[in-house]
């Protein structure tokens, strides 16, 4: 994965975990059952969206943004 990521300059985490028949035991706690499953965690770790197959540039940015305006709020 280092290889793939440095030559497409990816700048975010990325994995491949196959395992038994495509169901490694990352697949399997995070319930992945599409390749390729986007998710967007927030800025304290939770997951906030999930794609399955590729949502769009237009969509990932109005999520990103969403989570940004989301993590500007003063805490409550």
């Amino acid at each position: 994965m280092k290889e793939i990521n440095a030559r497409y300059d990816l700048r975010w985490r990325s994995f491949v975990d196959l395992g038994n028949a495509g169901a490694g035991p990352i697949a399997r706690q995070w319930n992945h059952v599409s390749t390729p499953t986007m998710y967007l965690i927030d800025h304290k770790g939770v997951i906030r969206r999930k794609w399955l197959g590729t949502p769009g540039e237009k969509a990932i940015d109005e999520a990103i943004m969403w989570l940004i305006r989301e993590a500007e709020k003063p805490e409550r």
